[in-house]
């Protein structure tokens, strides 16, 4: 199944304006994700006929935080439990399969522009371990609580640029191995970010494709967009690179294809949609 993050759309409102867009342009599968604020009720929400998935965060709560579930700052990562239980309920609600959430960073974030998250300039990147187990801490938290209303959670991998080295969590396959060895298959899989993979294998120097073999059996859904390995453009998935057999694999063992590049209308998200398809599958 195809679905359509709300984050397709570049810009911010209200989500009773976005989900009426995307109905108007028969946009019937969706994401709830960035670029909308909440102005409705779960229940106004269930009223549209459509397919829903909930991701990270959503819905947003009602004073904006960095979220981070590696956090050190006990205040943070209760903030960001809380998020995801309540994300899970209204996963559950919506008759979704699963959540899907980010992976955590080493520090918390202090800002953020076009580029992506901001993050402390002057530390010591000698925290990655602590952080590693202070995420899966919070990770058993959640899958524990997600379990009693069977909803699987799904951890979607960073994108590493540049400079962000030993500041991101799930940039490479080491941190899924280290983390997925403690929960079940059932529990615990992964949101595939393609883009985000192509960023963090350049920056890293891995090949994308060993990535994904190695973490293949954990893949429950995608997040498709394009770039050319160097920023996070969120450009739109054309076929001709090394995400076809990827992709393929995927369509084949029926995995959510979720589209999150960047469009400038909802008839355009529709067009493509349309060439998607007819091409991919």
């Amino acid at each position: 199944m195809i679905f359509v993050s709300t984050a397709c759309l570049g810009f911010e409102e209200a989500l009773s304006k976005r989900l009426q867009r995307y109905s108007d342009a028969g946009i019937r599968n969706i994401e709830l994700g960035a670029n909308v604020f909440l102005d409705m009720q779960l229940e106004s929400i269930r009223g549209f006929d459509s397919s829903f998935l909930i991701h990270n965060y959503f819905p947003p709560p009602s004073e904006d935080f960095f979220m981070n579930l590696a956090s050190s700052d006990r205040e943070v990562v209760g903030k960001s439990i809380e998020l995801v239980r309540r994300a899970i309920d209204w996963t559950s609600a919506l008759g979704a399969p699963f959540y899907s959430v980010h992976t955590g960073f080493v520090l918390d974030p202090i800002g953020a522009n076009e580029g992506g998250l901001i993050f402390p300039s002057d530390h010591a990147r000698t925290e990655l371990e602590a952080a590693r187990l202070r995420f899966q801490e919070a990770v058993s938290i959640c899958t524990e609580y997600a379990g009693k209303v069977g909803i699987r959670i799904l951890i979607e991998n960073n994108v590493c640029r540049p400079g962000l080295e030993g500041i991101l969590l799930g940039i490479d396959k080491q941190d899924f191995l280290q983390l997925f060895s403690s929960f079940d298959q059932a529990d615990l899989g992964m949101l595939l970010d393609v883009g985000h993979l192509s960023v963090s294998a350049k920056t890293l120097g891995y090949d994308p494709s060993e990535f994904y073999s190695a973490l293949s059996a954990r893949v429950g859904a995608v997040h498709l967009h394009a770039n050319q390995g160097e920023v996070d453009e969120h450009l739109p998935f054309y076929r001709g690179s090394w995400v076809d057999e990827i992709l393929k694999d995927c369509i084949v063992r029926r995995r959510p294809i979720i589209i999150e590049a960047k469009f400038s209308s909802a008839h355009e998200i529709s067009t493509y949609l349309q060439w998607f398809e007819s091409n991919v599958g």
